[in-house]
Formats: structure tokens, sequence, C-alpha cells
């Protein structure tokens, strides 16, 4: 835990571990049990901060003991699930919005690959590629790609 980084008391570390160590059970019960669990916020705090996302799913196999697999399911399909967008969102599928994430590395072996951001090949929203190695310049239609 990195409490003391952020000047944390020993108490709020002690509970924060606690609270930790309670969510990461029930998480493995619930994906257990065949329920479905999303994961994922736009909120950012002192361990998460905007941007640094990648960590949450890095966090939640290596702490919670996911496989890389359910964890990417959990980050995008049953997040669509739980907002019954499933049929339009949340996979690669024909007819289906995406965006897409292609990344230097396997991160079914490490998915930690995704916390540097100079692994992330393409960022694809929209058919146009916004980020990544391949973004030289403006952005550019996946017709060109």
């Amino acid at each position: 835990m990195h409490g003391p980084e952020f000047g944390m008391p020993q108490a709020v570390i002690d509970a924060h571990q606690e609270t930790l160590d309670a969510g990461a059970e029930s998480a493995r019960m619930i994906l257990e049990a065949g329920g479905t669990l999303g994961m994922g916020g736009d909120y950012g705090f002192a361990w998460n901060p905007h941007g640094d996302y990648a960590r949450e799913l890095s966090f939640f196999v290596n702490f919670v003991g996911f496989s890389p697999v359910d964890t990417i399911k959990c980050a995008t399909f049953n997040g669509a699930k739980i907002m019954g967008l499933e049929a339009e969102i949340g996979s690669l599928e024909p007819g289906k919005l995406a965006d897409i994430l292609v990344v230097d590395g396997n991160v079914v072996e490490n998915i930690s690959l995704l916390e540097d951001r100079t692994n992330l090949v393409a960022v694809m929203q929209g058919g146009f590629i916004k980020a990544g190695r391949l973004n030289a310049g403006p952005a550019r239609s996946a017709e060109y790609c």
C-alpha cells in the first residue's frame, strides 16, 4: 500500500487495507458465482489518478486474482451489459460501436503492458486513429490504415 507516500496515518492505511481485502474477496465471489462485475470509472484519486486507469486492470489481476481475460471482460463487455447496452457496445463484433486499442505485446500474458503508454500502437475511436505510435499527425480514417 502507498499510504505513507500520501501522508496517510496508519489507522487510515489499515482501514483502506481492510476495505481492499474485503472488496477483493467480494469481487472473487461474484465472478466465481457467475455474476456480472464491471469496473472502471473516471473519478481519479491519489493512488490511481486520471490517466492511469490501466493500473486498476493490473490490480485486479495481481491483487484480486482475476485472469487478464476476465479483467478485460469486466472492463468492457460487462460494463456494457450492466448498462443494458451489450447489443451496441462492449465487444468487437460487426455492427457494434467500439474503440480499439492496439498494444505492442500480449496483455493476456502481461496486462501491465497497458500501463506504459509507449506500448500503445494505436487508439481508434469512430474509425480514426486518435493516439498511439501510428498517429502521425492529424487523425486518419481507418479506411487508409
